[in-house]
C-alpha cells in the first residue's frame, strides 16, 4: 500500500517537487534537535529549489565544518547554474 501511495504522489508531481521554505524549516527543526546532517541534506534540497537562505546557512555550517567539501562543492556548482 505504502509503494502505490508514493507511486501516486510521484505521478502526480508531489514528490518530485518540494517547497524550500518547509525544507528550511524541517532544516531548522532537526538543527535544534541535534541531527545536523538531516539539517545539512534539507538545507542543500532546498538550496537546490532555489532558497537562497538555505544557501546562506550551508555556508555558514561549512564554515564550522559541518558540511563536507564535495556536499558544498556540488552546491556551488548547482547555484551558478541558476
Amino acid at each position: 500500500m505504502k509503494q502505490y501511495c508514493h507511486y501516486r504522489l510521484l505521478n502526480k508531481g508531489f514528490l518530485s517537487v518540494g517547497h524550500p521554505i518547509a525544507r528550511f524549516n524541517l532544516g531548522c527543526y532537526e538543527w535544534n534537535n541535534g541531527r545536523v546532517d538531516r539539517t545539512v541534506k534539507h538545507f542543500i534540497i532546498a538550496a537546490n529549489l532555489g532558497d537562497d537562505e538555505s544557501v546562506g546557512k550551508l555556508k555558514q555550517l561549512y564554515k564550522r565544518g559541518l558540511v563536507s567539501k564535495e556536499d558544498f562543492a556540488r552546491l556551488s556548482v548547482l547555484t551558478r547554474l541558476r
